[in-house]
């Protein structure tokens, strides 16, 4: 806990292997979304909250009322995260 250089070095990792699943399933909206946490953890946040969007405008919850719901709810994690407590 609270190793913040490995925590990087893995958020890193994640994002170069999520990144490079995306264009084979552009119309994938969980790759974008998990793509916007891995921002967030980074402290990346427009890039989050522009991965969140995309995730949104893939997956709208007028489309699927199971899974857009979710996308919505990563949209505003990575908008508007929780203050550490």
């Amino acid at each position: 806990m609270n190793d913040h250089a490995k925590s990087r070095l893995l958020f890193e990792q994640a994002r170069q292997t999520v990144e490079q699943t995306i264009p084979a399933n552009p119309g994938d909206a969980s790759r974008p979304a998990l793509l916007g946490q891995i921002y967030a953890g980074l402290g990346l946040k427009t890039e989050a909250v522009r991965e969140g969007e995309r995730a949104v405008e893939l997956l709208p919850e007028s489309k699927d009322a199971l899974d857009g719901p979710a996308m919505t709810l990563v949209l505003e994690e990575v908008a508007h995260p929780l203050a550490s407590i």
